[in-house]
């Protein structure tokens, strides 16, 4: 099982996983900025050790930790969906703030899971993108 960090808008890895399925490769696209609406996260840890569940509750798709063998890091927005908004603005402000916090956690808790991490160091750092950009046109 491939895991791919993307978001909605990102093309590129719905073509690619369109190619994996041609081979028989399972994929699971996670699309950060839609963590809290889209997604249900169940974590143990058991004699077997740790492990997780994820299911996107919009398709149905789901992976645990236990199958994933690769990481495609592409392409990272952080949480800003909440599927309940509070009258509070403070306790939004906290439950995006919560989510963050767990998105960075899962990256970091993932990235030794498997047996590649691909990691899209200029998606992921727009500043860094940018110089890369204007180095290859001059």
């Amino acid at each position: 099982m491939i895991f791919v960090y993307s978001i909605k808008d990102d093309v590129h890895p719905s073509h690619v996983m369109q190619y994996f399925e041609t081979w028989n490769i399972p994929v699971f696209r996670l699309n950060t900025e839609f963590l809290l609406t889209d997604y249900e996260f169940e974590w143990w840890c058991d004699d077997n050790g740790p492990d997780f569940h994820i299911k996107n509750t919009h398709s149905g798709h789901e992976t645990y930790g236990h199958e994933i063998t690769a990481v495609w890091d592409r392409r990272v927005r952080m949480p800003n969906q909440l599927l309940i908004r509070n009258s509070y603005e403070e306790i939004n402000e906290f439950n995006i703030k919560e989510a963050k916090e767990f998105l960075h956690f899962l990256r970091f808790y993932m990235k030794d899971i498997g047996d590649f991490y691909f990691y899209s160091f200029l998606a992921n750092t727009p500043d860094l993108a940018k110089s890369v950009r204007q180095r290859l046109k001059s």
